[in-house]
């Protein structure tokens, strides 16, 4: 008897496999930013505020816009240009 026997682990494994039905593939995540590796925490914490503000009523969507635009100045922009850089190089 193995850890496949563990009720947990079953359950685990079954959630796994159900999970697949609903994975998103990101083409992006195999392409390089420079930008991202260095301050994706940073960007991606902006995102998280605004959402849950929005969620949370705090924002209104010009707010949520707004800070959209707070991320693009902040890095955003450039992690789009490297992004879509690094897919051209990909693709020849």
């Amino acid at each position: 008897e193995g850890y496949e026997s563990i009720p947990a682990m079953v359950h685990a494994t079954e959630q796994k496999i159900d999970n697949l039905k609903y994975m998103i593939n990101d083409p992006a995540a195999a392409l390089d930013s420079k930008t991202l590796a260095e301050k994706g925490t940073q960007l991606q914490q902006i995102i998280n505020d605004a959402t849950y503000k929005y969620i949370l009523g705090d924002i209104d969507l010009n707010g949520f816009q707004a800070e959209i635009e707070k991320w693009k100045k902040q890095g955003g922009d450039q992690v789009i240009q490297e992004i879509n850089e690094s897919y051209q190089k990909s693709k020849g």
